[in-house]
């Protein structure tokens, strides 16, 4: 495992931090303070994890992530997920909801177009 994590963090099984190129500048993830990488997920290349961002099991995290943020999906979708000056919870990234909510609209505009 390369990289360095900050205070308190958290890796579970499975976990990839870093990668494999000549030189080891290029290969050093950084993590935050209290930033939770889950089960299979990879932190892959010389990237920054922000503080108190978690990282959900089997992401591929391929690009910076900002602080209390969630990673979700492959490649890496990063969405802020809750702000500390309020408490409260802003937005949880669904890339799957967003795939389907795509879809649906193409669908429409293909029916119009065929009903023409």
């Amino acid at each position: 495992m390369k990289g360095r994590g900050g205070r308190l963090c958290d890796y579970y099984q499975g976990v990839t931090l870093g990668g494999h190129q000549p030189a080891k500048s290029e290969t050093s993830s950084d993590l935050g303070n209290h930033v939770v990488v889950g089960v299979g997920a990879h932190v892959i290349g010389a990237i920054t994890i922000g503080d108190n961002t978690a990282s959900e099991p089997g992401s591929v995290v391929i690009k910076a992530a900002p602080a209390n943020a969630t990673i979700v999906g492959i490649p890496d979708v990063s969405s802020p997920m809750h702000d500390p000056e309020t408490d409260t919870i802003m937005h949880l990234p669904d890339p799957v909801g967003e795939k389907i909510d795509n879809l649906e609209k193409r669908i429409k505009e293909l029916e119009a177009a065929a009903s023409r």
